[in-house]
């Protein structure tokens, strides 16, 4: 096959995959579309709920440093999705003047409505065969492995 035919082939077939990837995330998207419309949180209270779901628990101090703010700042936003019921604020057992901020019940309830179920896609690609499967995997590897060297340079 010519070179120049090889590369059309190529282009073709990036541009598939580039659609199908844009595919999984509409699809991905309209199942969490109604709980971004209806979300009632400031982009920074948005941006705490996230950082505190990165781990069991963090003091206000991670947190103003993960988001960029001052302590009195961050302790605000804490106050305010405490009222929300979102996050729990717990001393630590180690230091009883300082306090451990973590995820409600419902703060993960909402958090898993806005991005999805934390198996998702477990569940509905097990709908799928296994040789279909591997390929997938397959590829998925390479597009990490192709990101991972992205971001060594």
């Amino acid at each position: 096959m010519p070179t120049s035919d090889r590369a059309k082939d190529l282009d073709s077939l990036v541009d598939e995959i580039v659609d199908l990837f844009h595919e999984v995330w509409k699809a991905r998207g309209r199942s969490t579309t109604s709980a971004w419309m209806d979300l009632q949180l400031t982009l920074p209270q948005f941006k705490m709920l996230v950082v505190v779901s990165q781990s069991d628990s963090s003091t206000v101090g991670c947190i103003a440093e993960h988001l960029g703010v001052g302590e009195s700042t961050a302790s605000y936003l804490v106050e305010r999705l405490v009222q929300a019921d979102l996050v729990e604020r717990a001393e630590d057992p180690s230091d009883r003047r300082r306090a451990m901020i973590r995820l409600s019940r419902d703060g993960r309830a909402l958090l898993e409505k806005l991005v999805g179920p934390q198996n998702w896609p477990s569940a509905q690609l097990r709908d799928i065969g296994i040789e279909d499967l591997a390929a997938l995997r397959r590829g998925l590897e390479a597009v990490v492995s192709m990101f991972k060297e992205i971001e060594r340079k």
